[in-house]
């Protein structure tokens, strides 16, 4: 399979692909061309230690483990690739291989985990702002990874990183599509911790309309009980709820319309009388009296800034409910 071939197949498996099986096909597809034992997939923050979201293809989970509480700040190769995004380091290139086997990071983590030969590169996502991390390992001591291999990564790293992206978002239209490309409602995928690993631009727009200064890639602390519990947020001027999705929160947001003004009891009047129901069958269906009803839907009016059922219906029909009610 040639460069070429792999582009066409990623971007097809990019909206084709179950959104879980993506990476492994991925590593797959590149095995073909590049041929590899095992390999990290990721995105972290600024700081190398701070991973939000990682795949390991042919490893042990303990194998990021133990890089991460012992040898993080001893790999020479990590500061190398974040200074230079976009480009693939080959880890020979660096350092002869009699100079490596004396490390510890060589005799107690590379070599027992059959990381021999190494090709490293990170990309910015252009969203998120978060950075995309990977790693190709082979198990000889002998068959270093070549310069055509290295150049190859290169050129299918940004088609790489684009189409994972395309998945992601093709995952998030499976449960809002609705939402997307709205100016006034946007969805976002994040792990438990809050660290967006993808989302809609407007999603951060709206964001700071209620947290002026907030900056980064992770939600605000006060949306901890939205991500652990599923409690809706009702703010200033959105609303933003949140589903489990695997290991994952699909987070909706909104900003707030002239709806949210109306209780919860207004609303279910509202669109009884909306979809056709006249003052009498609201009145039974309440529990209330007619004159009550009437009383109601005045308010409603007033509250909604319309002036007949047509336009109340309009503005329920273009208007997302159900989010923090």
């Amino acid at each position: 399979m040639n460069c070429d071939e792999i582009i066409r197949r990623i971007y097809r498996g990019a909206t084709e692909w179950p959104f879980a099986y993506f990476q492994s096909a991925t590593f797959d597809a590149l095995s073909e061309q590049i041929p590899f034992d095992s390999g990290i997939w990721g995105l972290s923050g600024k700081a190398p230690d701070s991973i939000v979201d990682v795949y390991l293809y042919q490893q042990q989970k303990r194998m990021l483990e133990v890089n991460m509480t012992d040898f993080q700040h001893e790999d020479f190769l990590v500061d190398m690739v974040r200074s230079q995004p976009g480009k693939v380091i080959n880890h020979a290139d660096l350092i002869s291989r009699e100079a490596y086997k004396k490390t510890r990071l060589y005799k107690e983590f590379a070599h027992p985990g059959g990381m021999q030969q190494a090709l490293s590169t990170c990309w910015i996502e252009p969203v998120s702002g978060l950075i995309g991390f990977m790693s190709l390992w082979r198990k000889s001591t002998r068959q270093t990874f070549t310069e055509i291999e290295r150049v190859t990564l290169e050129r299918l790293l940004p088609h790489i990183a684009e189409a994972h992206r395309l998945s992601r978002i093709a995952y998030m239209r499976q449960f809002d599509s609705q939402t997307m490309q709205s100016s006034r409602q946007a969805t976002a995928l994040c792990n438990p911790r809050g660290a967006v690993i993808e989302a809609e631009s407007i999603f951060f727009k709206l964001i700071k309309q209620e947290w002026r200064a907030w900056h980064g890639s992770t939600l605000p602390f006060t949306l901890q009980p939205l991500l652990t519990q599923k409690q809706a947020y009702r703010g200033a001027s959105i609303v933003i709820t949140a589903q489990a999705l695997d290991d994952m929160a699909f987070v909706r947001v909104r900003a707030l319309t002239k709806l949210d003004m109306l209780g919860k009891k207004q609303l279910q009047i509202a669109q009884s009388y909306a979809q056709g129901e006249s003052y009498h069958d609201i009145a039974g269906k309440f529990s209330i009296a007619e004159n009550t009803a009437r009383s109601h839907i005045a308010t409603i009016f007033k509250k909604c800034g319309v002036h007949n059922k047509a336009e109340l219906a309009r503005l329920l029909f273009k208007t997302p409910l159900g989010d923090g009610y």
